[in-house]
This record gives C-alpha cells, structure tokens and sequence, in this order.
C-alpha cells in the first residue's frame, strides 16, 4: 500500500467513475479525525490524497500535513489551485480563467453521456491549459452500442486534433491515447492494491466509490483493513483481462463490481471501448511514423478482435490465431436444446425444416437482455476456469467458490429461461437434437442451426 485517498467531504466531486450522490449532504471531516488519519499514514508509509469539498479545503489540514507529500483534488474553480493540484473539469462548460496564467501538469475530464459529442472540442481547449487531460467517460458500464458508436468517432477526431499538436511539436497527453503508445505493461488504478480510501467517519474502504454507494467499509483508523477475497483485485486473477494489451486500460474494480457484481470480471462496454482507444492509439502512431515523428516509438500491433473475451475463447478452446474473432456485442451464441415442451415431431411424410434458416427476430430490448445474461454467463464460466486450476485444499478455503457456484446456477437458470420464454412468445421449433437456435446481436435475428458433432 502506497497512498491513502482522503475523502474531506462526503460530497466532494468525483475524479473516476463513481457519481458523487447530489442528495448526499456535506459530510465534512473533522479536525480529530483529520489528525488521526495523519497518523494512520505515518504509521502505514502512506501518501495522502486529498480529496476536497465544494468549500475547499480546511485550514487545519495544512495544519497537521505538515511537510509530509501530498496532492489536492479540487474541482475546477473552487479555490485559487497550484501547480501540484489535480483539477477536476466537469463536462464542457468551464471559465478558463480559473486555471490562472499557467498551464496545469494535470487536469482530469469528466464527460457524461449526453455530452459525449462534445468531447472533442472540450479536449482541444482544455489541451491549452493542461498539459495531461485523464478522460473519465461517466457510466461507460451503462454505455448501449449507440453511444459506443458515437465515442468511436468522437475518439477519431480527437485523434487527429492530437496528431496535429505532435507533428507542430506542442506537448500534450490524453491519457486513452497517448498512454499506450509508450507502454508494454499494464498500468492499473490499483485501488484496495496500492490505495485505500478513508471517509470523515474514519472508516476505510477499496475506493471512493464503495464508500460513495453505500458499500461496506473494509476496516477503520482504528482497527486497520481487511478486505474479503482481497486476491481477486489482482490482475493475475482477472482472465478476460490476463490477454488483454490495452494497457493503458485503468481495470476499474469499482465498476467491475457494479456491472457484473464481479472485482475481477469487466463489464463488455469497457472492454470494447478500451480496444476502441487502443485502435485510435494505433492507427495514430502509424500515421506519425509516415511523417517521421515519434519514430522511436515501437508500432503498436493490429489485433484480430476487439473484445479480450474473445481472445479468452480462442486460447481456451484452440482456435487458430488470426481466426476471426467477433465482440462480445456482435458474437453469435448457442442455446441448450430447450425443454421438450418446445419440440414438435417430425411431419408425416419426414420433412423437417431447412437448415440453417431464419426463425424470426427480436425486439433491441430482448437481444440486449441475452447479451447481458450471455456475459454474465462467459464472465462466471472464465473465473469458474481459473478456480478450478486451485489445489483442493486452497478451493476448500475460498469462500468465493460457493457463491461462484450458486451464481454460475442462477445465472444459466436465467440465460436459459430467456430462451423459453421467447420461444414460446414467437412459436420458434426445433425438429432435431443437432438443431440449435442462435442469436446475431447486431441484426436480432435467431436462426435455426445444424450443430456439427465430432466424436
């Protein structure tokens, strides 16, 4: 453990992907809190990150930090900022005039959904007043294939926009395009890992967000931390994520946790949007290795997919590399062979349906449920996988297993019964065993299929 973030005020901004609650009432840390925290971090070798309220910071804090190192957090306009603060820029609305004559080292973006078309021209102006923007695109784990769509080219003119500062030899980073470029490993956010967070109660939490919405705290000032299952926040312990290179991906546990109830299993919009920006990433270095600019620079690979489940699935089941790989978004899925009650014999004279045929539709709504329960379902199976690799012994031990178990049930009870019900809703029918109904995400449409056998 390196640091310890510091949550001032309950309602202070947010600087990642968690939402600061706007009913939340300011719950500000107080002076013998504050000093006992001091000497938490003391105790503990730990960094202070102060996270500040609507009013700033407290004069007592400067009080009791002392000479020790430590960084401020402050929402763009609150109070006069130095050159040390990290600023928090909320959407496109914002007086420059607040960054003072000098340009920032650090500023972080917040863009929600409904602004992502602003991205863009945000970034461009933001870019002359700081010289590293950390994006946070807010409710990414909520995104639909609409607004990851729009992202995508959102991301491509900001690329160029970029491209062209590089080239003119001005100075500029963008943390989902500018980080890979230089990077061979991953670099994490390493909350619960290299970071805890402390509320004005005292208690102690993985991040800002568990403390935000309302989750357990994972220990106190006073009795120290112990977070449960604390070997799933590594990454060794993350499949989907172990054969991924998007490393400039920030594996966020909070939202892991909040889309798939999983630390260690990412929900498939950040995914797909992680290999979006790598892509952007890389198309932009190639364009600037033809104009002999950061030719130091080693070429970032194309890759065949764009989802690492999908990668995950190749090494699993031996699929050729370079075999085509589709997102978990657009991927065709097999049901199990439904109950009986949905089967009808063949007819009289021995016909059966054409192979391979088209059975009908579904509404968006429905092809976005399975493809939920579908992740869901792939997610569990691949963290089934890595458990099974445990001695008996250490399986035993970990109370994960059960609760893996009862999930991988409840899920498949959930996966399958979609199946039924639609079947029944739209009168699908399968004549034979081989005979198994598939879905197109991107088009709805369920086909009936010949699954081939091998023995």
């Amino acid at each position: 453990m390196r640091s310890l973030v510091v949550l001032l005020d309950q309602s202070a901004p947010s600087f990642c992907y968690y939402e600061t609650h706007a009913t939340v009432s300011p719950q500000r840390m107080t002076r013998a809190t504050f000093e006992r925290v001091v000497g938490f971090a003391d105790a503990h070798a730990l960094e202070l990150q102060l996270l500040c309220g609507h009013d700033g910071i407290a004069p007592f804090v400067h009080e009791f930090v002392g000479q020790r190192p430590y960084t401020r957090y402050l929402r763009l306009g609150v109070a006069d900022p130095t050159l040390d603060d990290v600023l928090i820029v909320d959407g496109p609305d914002w007086d420059a005039r607040a960054f003072g004559s000098n340009r920032h080292p650090l500023c972080v973006l917040r863009v929600r959904r409904d602004h992502i078309e602003h991205l863009p021209e945000t970034w461009d102006r933001l870019s002359e007043h700081a010289y590293r923007v950390v994006l946070v695109m807010s409710e990414l784990d909520r995104y639909d294939e609409s607004e990851l769509s729009r992202y995508e080219t959102m991301l491509l003119d900001v690329r160029q926009r970029l491209a062209s500062k590089y080239l003119r030899g001005v100075a500029a980073e963008l943390n989902v395009l500018s980080d890979r470029l230089r990077l061979d490993a991953p670099i994490e956010c390493g909350a619960g890992i290299d970071h805890l967070t402390v509320t004005p109660s005292g208690d102690l939490y993985i991040c800002p967000g568990f403390a935000v919405d309302g989750e357990p705290p994972v220990g106190s000032l006073s009795e120290g931390w112990s977070i449960p299952n604390e070997a799933l926040l590594e990454r060794s312990r993350a499949p989907i994520c172990g054969l991924c290179d998007a490393f400039h991906c920030r594996r966020c546990v909070y939202m892991n946790r909040r889309a798939t109830l999983e630390l260690n299993t990412p929900a498939w919009q950040v995914c797909r949007a992680a290999h979006v920006e790598r892509e952007a990433s890389r198309s932009m270095l190639s364009s600037l290795h033809q104009r002999r600019c950061m030719d130091r620079i080693r070429p970032i690979p194309p890759l065949d997919y764009v989802d690492p489940l999908d990668r995950l699935m190749q090494v699993r089941h031996a699929v050729p590399h370079g075999a085509s790989a589709v997102p978990r978004q657009t991927a065709r899925i097999t049901m199990p062979e439904p109950a009986p009650l949905l089967a009808t014999p063949v007819n009289s004279a021995g016909g059966t349906r054409p192979l391979n045929c088209l059975v009908g539709r579904v509404t968006p709504e429905e092809r976005d449920e399975i493809q939920e329960l579908y992740r869901r379902k792939a997610g569990l199976a691949a963290l089934m996988t890595t458990l099974a690799r445990m001695d008996a012994a250490t399986l035993r031990s970990t109370p994960l297993y059960e609760k893996l178990v009862r999930d991988m049930g409840e899920a498949t009870l959930a996966y399958e019964g979609w199946w039924e019900r639609t079947a029944i809703k739209y009168h699908w029918t399968s004549h034979r065993p081989d005979q198994k109904w598939h879905i197109d995400f991107a088009t709805c449409d369920v086909q009936l299929c010949v699954e081939q056998l091998s023995f």
